[in-house]
């Protein structure tokens, strides 16, 4: 089960404008939405190369049974 970034990101994007409706967004304020952003996709992308080691893990180990399956015919 993966934990896609969408939700999360939206929601930042959702808050920023809200606070920011009729205004200029502020330098600071910015960069740490920029930020907060940024480490929601560095977490996403990490939950994607564990899933996908474990997708790889599963695939190596149905080979494995395939092949002796395969010997034994």
């Amino acid at each position: 089960m993966s934990i896609i970034p969408g939700k999360e990101i939206s929601k930042l994007i959702e808050e920023m404008d809200a606070k920011y409706d009729d205004q200029e967004v502020d330098h600071n304020e910015f960069n740490k939405f920029a930020y907060e952003l940024a480490i929601s996709l560095k977490e996403y992308e990490a939950k994607l190369k564990e899933e996908i080691k474990g997708h790889e893990m599963t695939l190596a180990y149905e080979r494995r049974l395939f092949d002796t399956k395969m010997q034994s015919v």
